[in-house]
């Protein structure tokens, strides 16, 4: 069974100029809840014009999640059954739909990729 961890919808965030990353968070876990690459594989989406990205606004919490001994992967093609089996936890922050999405707000994923979710 999947876990839908987190639908994020941080557009605001990001578009606001007030927005930070820290990239120097402490993200050290004394006790990971699992050992280091052992835990459940975790697919962090940028395969929907998300526009935070996990190797820059999301990188302390890649490194916090990794810390705690899961497996992250991102992927940046869409979801069908088997992209998404491997994958216990699903992380989908700022998707749209295309990129005129932001004004058409345009659902960001197909019907094929909702049933596969």
């Amino acid at each position: 069974m999947r876990i839908l961890v987190a639908t994020l919808v941080a557009a605001c965030a990001a578009a606001s100029q007030n927005y930070r990353v820290d990239l120097d968070a402490d993200m050290a876990i004394a006790d990971p809840s699992f050992e280091a690459g052992r835990g459940p594989r975790v697919l962090y989406d940028e395969g929907h014009n998300n526009i935070l990205k996990l190797e820059s606004d999301y990188e302390p919490f890649g490194r916090l999640i990794r810390n705690d001994g899961f497996v992250l992967d991102v992927r940046r093609d869409r979801f069908t059954e088997n992209v998404l089996r491997p994958y216990r936890i699903i992380v989908i922050v700022a998707a749209w739909g295309s990129v005129n999405a932001r004004l058409a707000h345009n659902d960001p994923f197909t019907v094929a990729e909702r049933k596969a979710i």
